[in-house]
Parts: structure tokens; sequence; C-alpha cells
């Protein structure tokens, strides 16, 4: 049983099928090419510019989203809490730099946090 273009099976003819022993890919990859994951950390370690107390400083693209989701945190998001407890030291003695309001004890951040979540639930 053939079709109308000398198929059988639905195959491709035998000129245009892949050979033998042959890659289908035969260059390869580009030496150079870079992945998903290797575009994400060039752009995540790329500094931007920013106005923070009226001076321009430069900070990672890294850091503005971490103190992003801190001043979400403190505001009362508990998606950005969720986030930030999630990966707080295990040291409760450090403290994070938040914005214009300087630094804020690990402990502090968590009372503040947990409160929140409380008092939501009621």
């Amino acid at each position: 049983m053939s079709n109308d273009d000398g198929r059988k099976n639905n195959r491709p003819p035998i000129h245009a099928r892949f050979r033998e022993g042959r890659s289908g890919n035969p260059k390869g990859r580009p030496r150079g090419s870079r992945n998903t994951s290797e575009i994400f950390r060039e752009e995540a370690d790329r500094l931007v510019k920013l106005t923070e107390k009226g001076k321009t400083k430069k900070f990672s693209v890294r850091e503005v989203i971490i103190r992003q989701q801190i001043l979400k945190a403190m505001r009362g998001d508990t998606r950005a809490a969720g986030f930030i407890l999630d990966r707080l030291p295990e040291t409760p003695s450090e403290t994070f730099t938040i914005g214009p309001g300087g630094k804020i004890p690990v402990k502090l951040l968590q009372k503040i946090i947990g409160e929140r979540d409380d008092e939501e639930f009621k």
C-alpha cells in the first residue's frame, strides 16, 4: 500500500532518511553557547545603580530582589515572609540591611513576621 507521493507506511523515502552511523547533528553544540542557568546567573550578578539615602550605589540584581522581598515581608506580605524565613541563616544573631531603615536583627524579623501570621489566622 502506498500513498500518492510514493511513500510506504508514512515513512520518508529511502534517500531522505538518516544514514546509519551518521549523527543527525554533525556539528554539535557550538562552543561558548550559554544555557539558561548561566544566563540567569549572569543577570543576577549584573550591577545596577540605585539611589539610597541620596547617594547612588551599585547593587547586584540578586541583592535588589532580596531587599524587595524583605521590605514586602515587613509590610505584611505573607508569601514574601515565607520566602525570607525559608532562607534565613541558622545563626539568629546576624542582621539584615533593609533599605533606608538600616539593619534589623533576624530574631526581630522572625518575631514581626510570626505575629502577623498569628493575627491573620485568627
